[in-house]
């Protein structure tokens, strides 16, 4: 394939993340076919350096999807390298941050977790969030819940202090189910 342009590859990076939007197909058949538009683009570099710009704008489960999609296509080595310099930068929102975090984990990054709330503005409101998304899906996967208790016995006494009475945390979800 000939060498595209910046703004070629944008172009084609931009396309497949609107239909992602429009289409909001989560299947494994829509997954293949975008895999397959952007495994076209020749310079993975560059793909990957104007989708993680778009990648950080998107709704969460977009970017569950995306994620999926992106690791199929770019290294893992890239994709490590390349967010955890966005993590260090102060140009992005603990939003955006947060976001990327969730990317790091889909692909499998093996980025230690224990620097990551040192990247966030408030890391006790990413430890909120993220206590909140496992409480929700522990809700309906027995499975989650008993990981989770299972990571709490092995957190230290104040690290668990934390994530029990964090704004999300167990301690609060309960007493609100208990009102």
């Amino acid at each position: 394939m000939e060498k595209l342009s910046k703004l070629q590859i944008r172009a084609k990076v931009l396309s497949v993340l609107s239909e992602i939007k429009a289409n909001r197909e989560y299947t494994k058949e829509a997954l293949d076919e975008y895999i397959k538009a952007l495994s076209a683009i020749p310079d993975k570099q560059a793909m990957f350096d104007i989708f993680i710009k778009e990648f950080v704008k998107l709704e969460a489960d977009e970017c569950d999807f995306c994620s999926l999609l992106i690791k199929e296509i770019v290294d893992n080595n890239y994709i490590d390298d390349k967010v955890l310099e966005i993590l260090k930068s102060s140009s992005y929102s603990d939003e955006a941050k947060y976001k990327l975090v969730q990317l790091l984990r889909i692909v499998g990054s093996k980025e230690d977790v224990v620097d990551l709330p040192n990247y966030f503005d408030n890391p006790a409101e990413m430890i909120d969030k993220e206590t909140e998304r496992l409480l929700e899906k522990a809700i309906f996967n027995p499975e989650t819940m008993l990981d989770f208790l299972d990571f709490i016995y092995t957190v230290n006494d104040r690290d668990k202090e934390i994530l029990l009475f964090s704004k999300s945390g167990i301690f609060h979800i309960l007493t609100s189910l208990l009102r």
